[in-house]
């Protein structure tokens, strides 16, 4: 049985169609998961079956966060640790080495296919090799399709919460599960929905804050996602990291993160790891920023901002964070979930 959605109101509806452009019909056709507290665009219901029952593989790796905390980094910090830091490795453009399983709802285009397909599928592909090229052309199929066909081991990200992953996921596979302080997490996400194409966010940061504390955007719920890993921190196939561990050390995590994944690294090679992706690293690195992959769009954007903690104070009013504290107060009060400092 499928998971369970209901339509928005017509309030609702209203809303989204009045704050987002239309250059991307699926950013104005959201349904709601009531029990998770998840809204996504109705062309999920084409994939979310494909997802939920994707083979799983022992040794896979999955990265499962809300978006905006950190997964970037993490799918790059991982593909990078398993692979030796190879460096030929790192040219391969991140959404081959590590797919996003359910962007294809996201970015799909009304005739069915990719409308992000149609942009790879030119300028980006035009000095790639023939192999990296046949990965582009199982991508264009969808990026469950290519995560069927990869081989060996497997990184695999997803903003979803764990009701509409595989079941049992974590007794199967690693499960990395990154996560962000909620102030910093929402200023990141605004600048995304308004930068990124595709994503078409028209009006003002207060305004999303609104909708942002009500779960009224794209994957829902920040508390909702956020618990669904908080409880499972503590299994022993699931290591739960802060962004902000990361930023404050990340040579710490990286050894931790090899040891969690069997996976040792020398010194050497966890040296060069920590400066391969250090936000300068990554935001000049085309194979793991995609704004790179998003040329031809009539955008100017860069998916990489700032990666910085504390962020949030150069964005919110005197008023907005007094009501962004209570809400923040109010839902640790009920998950028991602590935040870091």
């Amino acid at each position: 049985m499928g998971l369970e959605w209901t339509e928005l109101t017509a309030e609702e509806k209203d809303r989204f169609k009045a704050k987002y452009d239309d250059k991307n019909p699926n950013m104005t056709d959201f349904i709601r998961f009531p029990k998770q507290r998840l809204l996504f665009p109705r062309s999920c219901l084409k994939i979310n079956d494909s997802i939920k029952n994707l083979a799983l593989k022992e040794d896979d790796i999955w990265i499962v966060t809300y978006p905006k905390c950190g997964t970037t980094w993490m799918q790059e910090i991982t593909t990078m640790l398993i692979r030796d830091v190879d460096e030929n490795y790192a040219k391969l453009p991140l959404l081959l080495r590590s797919p996003f399983l359910e962007i294809d709802a996201l970015m799909a285009g009304p005739d069915g296919g990719s409308l992000m397909g149609k942009v790879m599928k030119g300028k980006s592909q035009s000095e790639m090799p023939e192999s990296v090229k046949a990965q582009f052309g199982e991508l264009l199929k969808g990026n469950v399709n290519l995560a069927n066909k990869m081989t060996g081991r497997r990184v695999l990200k997803s903003h979803y919460s764990f009701d509409f992953l595989p079941d049992n996921l974590q007794e199967k596979c690693k499960v990395i599960y990154v996560a962000r302080n909620p102030k910093d997490c929402a200023v990141s996400f605004f600048h995304h929905l308004v930068n990124m194409p595709l994503h078409g966010f028209t009006e003002s940061f207060q305004s999303f804050v609104a909708d942002f504390m009500k779960g009224l955007l794209m994957y829902g719920d920040y508390w909702a996602h956020l618990e669904s890993g908080w409880k499972l921190k503590d299994h022993p196939n699931v290591k739960f990291i802060w962004f902000e561990e990361i930023k404050k050390d990340s040579k710490k995590v990286i050894q931790e993160l090899t040891e969690f994944l069997g996976h040792p690294l020398s010194e050497e090679k966890m040296d060069a790891l920590v400066k391969h992706v250090s936000f300068d690293m990554m935001k000049k690195n085309p194979a793991a920023n995609p704004t790179v992959h998003l040329q031809g769009m009539g955008e100017d954007k860069n998916f990489m901002r700032k990666g910085k903690v504390g962020d949030w104070k150069n964005h919110f009013s005197g008023d907005e964070i007094a009501a962004f504290d209570a809400w923040i107060k109010k839902n640790v009060d009920d998950t028991g979930i602590i935040l870091p400092v």
